[in-house]
């Protein structure tokens, strides 16, 4: 008698196949050269592409998430859309690279270059930027919260609305850089460098947090560069639209009489 496979068994003495892993866990292409090349869209996931060039490639909505790019080169690249979550760019070049809202959550990237790289608008949450080098880069409406940018050098970047909440910026330079309508609560000023920095005044005022002591110094360090008139066209009339919703704030070198309990010291 034939056997039959009824509907929804498995056939008869036929043996069952795993799947096939994806192609992207298998990639292996360290050091491969792809410049200029058209890549768009391309799936790279979890490959290890470290030492890799992608030089002036157009790579709008590739996949990189989780993928080894340590050493790798992608100056001028195009990477708009592109997915890069929980990959490792340590010490990678994207110099002058294209990042419009591109994905970089929780990238692992110590000493990366994205010297004028445009990244506006990306995803940058939870990213390691420790001792990386963004000067002259875009990242208007960018999202970082929670990043690390310890030691890193922002010199002339644009962070104009930019979330830099519980930022780490512990050592960074952020000389000539625009801080404009960004938001700094929580972050770590520890030794940061505003001089020169348009917006930082506001910024830090707004910023103030459990760390009174050290955005207090950060503040005065402010008002030094600016200079006292200046200063103080910008942060006094903050200090009474504080107060006059029923908040009680001074800040450093203004003639704010009786600060808080909890101040500015």
């Amino acid at each position: 008698m034939t056997d039959t496979a009824r509907p929804g068994s498995p056939i008869p003495n036929t043996p069952e196949r795993e799947p096939a892993a994806p192609a992207s866990t298998r990639l292996s292409l360290p050091g491969r050269d792809y410049t200029g090349q058209d890549l768009d869209g391309a799936d790279f996931t979890r490959a290890d592409l470290a030492g890799a060039d992608f030089t002036d490639a157009r790579l709008d909505g590739a996949d990189f998430t989780g993928a080894n790019l340590a050493a790798a080169t992608l100056t001028r690249a195009v990477l708009d859309g592109a997915r890069f979550e929980g990959a490792r760019l340590s010490d990678a070049r994207l110099d002058g690279a294209s990042c419009l809202f591109t994905d970089l959550r929780r990238v692992t990237a110590p000493g990366v270059d994205l010297t004028g790289a445009d990244l506006t608008g990306a995803l940058l949450d939870g990213a390691d930027l420790t001792d990386a080098r963004l000067d002259r880069a875009r990242l208007e409406g960018a999202s970082l919260p929670g990043a690390c940018l310890a030691g890193a050098s922002l010199t002339s970047a644009n962070l104009q609305a930019a979330d830099l909440t519980r930022v780490d910026l512990a050592g960074a330079d952020l000389t000539g850089a625009d801080v404009t309508a960004a938001s700094l609560a929580g972050a770590e000023l520890t030794g940061t460098t505003f001089t020169s920095t348009t917006g930082a005044a506001i910024a830090v005022f707004h910023a103030r947090n459990a760390a009174h002591w050290t955005t207090g110094r950060v503040m005065t360090a402010i008002a030094t560069d600016l200079g006292t008139a200046d200063y103080l066209a910008l942060v006094e009339p903050a200090i009474e639209h504080v107060r006059a919703a029923g908040l009680d704030t001074t800040a450093p070198r203004t003639s704010t009489p009786n600060p808080p309990p909890i101040s500015w010291a």
